[in-house]
């Protein structure tokens, strides 16, 4: 069957589909598709985040969270969780000067949990590490035991829900 270019409404029509091959809803990576009137575009590449391919589908709408109703789950070994660090991040290192660090994210709430441990750096006088002090979408303190620590610290922040 071909298809003109001048758009045809179909109301209440249910598309019956073969059970035995399959049907195909494009053949090649380069021909287009959109829903609910957004641009179409061509397959996206594997390393488009899938909540920027919904929505360049028109199949989500853009702003706001990715939110996962399920859990997520790394089923494939070797596969692993990535998280991105830089400024304002949820993970990252800092190096302890006379045993305490400031670390500043806007990413840390009064509610984060905050995991900490000692990554290297100078290991001489490692004592044991904790928050110290926290301030809401400025910054959080590590501090040492052993005011002499000066070991670096790897730190992650999880919200909970």
């Amino acid at each position: 069957m071909l298809f003109r270019s001048d758009a045809v409404t179909l109301s209440d029509v249910n598309l019956l589909l073969g059970t035995t091959t399959g049907t195909k809803i494009g053949t090649a990576t380069s021909q287009k598709l959109a829903f609910y009137n957004s641009t179409p575009i061509i397959q996206p590449v594997n390393t488009v985040a899938i909540n920027d391919v919904l929505v360049n589908l028109g199949l989500r709408a853009s702003g706001g969270s990715s939110n996962f109703t399920t859990d997520i789950k790394l089923n494939n070994v070797g596969t692993g969780l990535f998280i991105k660090e830089g400024t304002n991040a949820t993970m990252g290192t800092a190096t302890l000067t006379a045993g305490t660090v400031t670390v500043s994210t806007t990413k840390v709430t009064a509610n984060s949990r905050i995991y900490l441990t000692v990554n290297g750096g100078t290991l001489t006088n490692v004592g044991a590490v904790y928050i110290s002090a926290r301030s809401a979408g400025t910054s959080f303190t590590i501090s040492s035991m052993n005011i002499l620590d000066a070991s670096d610290v790897a730190w992650v922040i999880v919200e909970p829900n």
